[in-house]
């Protein structure tokens, strides 16, 4: 026997061939099915490497590594390197006004570590703003206000707040019209006592910080709210403990006051004098206290503060609407 299957006899005869090419296997992966669809899906016994297997870093993955616009292979000094140039478009040298030509919006982030403005354009930090309204805030404290009549007050800064140094003494309302309500004694060291409808002219109680209330006060400046004493109050409170027992603060150490003038000391210049106040056609208590009226009262009564010379307190006072009383305006 030749050992050749076409010398064979009697071979059996298979007619059952697949001739139908159509459900053939291509031999393209993505005619496939089940397909792995991940990396993980494959195992090291599939060929996947995870680590240098032969010692050659020649014929496995590797990392890629960008310097400036040249990319490389790591680790692998024979690689071709890859000049990216001719693709880049210089986005790495883009201005802020090109990148904000894009999109505006910081995403609600904030941009930290900017210098200081210097040019007319230059955006500023809120340190610096906050620096310059301090200082704003201080230079119109040294300017003090004229009201109509030409009287000419020092004025003193609390805080974010700016008082009068000193009581009002104006007669007439800041359009020229004459105030009815008005009392005086001392007008040098006390100003003019006002009754708390003469102080509001007309105007309705208020509540708010600021009070929104010019009344008597000159242009640019209101009556305070009992929030706006508050807001003193606190300012002086940081530096005195216990709470409360911050009068003397705004006390002048002035002779005007009777002794002892417990704890004045007028550390912030606010110069309270001990001008009393007017009720019933007489004044009463000079020397000895001095209230200070806003906007806080109706027909049944009125309300502010008051400071006395045998003590240190500040007290939060209410009394008689048709009394007249000091005056201390707020910088709107």
């Amino acid at each position: 026997f030749s050992g050749s299957y076409n010398d064979l006899t009697n071979k059996p005869v298979f007619t059952g061939w697949d001739t139908d090419a159509s459900d053939d296997f291509s031999g393209n992966y993505s005619d496939l099915s089940n397909k792995p669809t991940a990396v993980s899906a494959f195992t090291n016994d599939a060929g996947y490497l995870t680590s240098e297997n032969d010692g050659d870093i020649t014929n496995e993955i590797q990392d890629l590594n960008l310097i400036g616009n040249t990319l490389k292979i790591t680790n692998n000094g024979t690689a071709t390197e890859i000049n990216l140039t001719p693709y880049l478009d210089n986005t790495d040298d883009q201005n802020l006004a090109e990148v904000l030509s894009q999109n505006n919006s910081a995403g609600n982030t904030n941009i930290t570590n900017l210098a200081d403005p210097v040019n007319a354009q230059d955006a500023a930090t809120k340190v610096y703003v906050d620096r310059l309204e301090s200082m704003i805030l201080d230079l119109q404290a040294e300017l003090g206000v004229t009201d109509v009549d030409g009287y000419h007050y020092k004025a003193v800064r609390m805080g974010n707040q700016i008082w009068l140094a000193e009581n009002l003494r104006t007669t007439k309302y800041s359009d020229g019209t004459t105030i009815s309500g008005v009392y005086t004694s001392n007008l040098t060291n006390y100003g003019r006592h006002y009754t708390w409808t003469a102080a509001m002219r007309g105007a309705a109680a208020s509540n708010a910080n600021p009070s929104g209330v010019q009344g008597a006060c000159p242009t640019g400046w209101h009556l305070p709210s009992e929030p706006e004493f508050e807001e003193l109050r606190s300012n002086l409170e940081q530096f005195t403990f216990p709470a409360g027992s911050n009068g003397g603060q705004l006390k002048s150490t002035s002779t005007l006051w009777l002794s002892p003038n417990t704890g004045a000391t007028d550390e912030f210049g606010f110069k309270a004098q001990p001008a009393g106040y007017w009720f019933g056609g007489a004044f009463s208590k000079q020397r000895e206290k001095t209230i200070f009226i806003g906007t806080d009262g109706n027909v049944g009564y009125t309300a502010g503060i008051s400071l006395e010379y045998d003590n240190n307190f500040w007290w939060d006072w209410s009394g008689s609407p048709s009394g007249a009383y000091s005056v201390r305006c707020v910088k709107d």
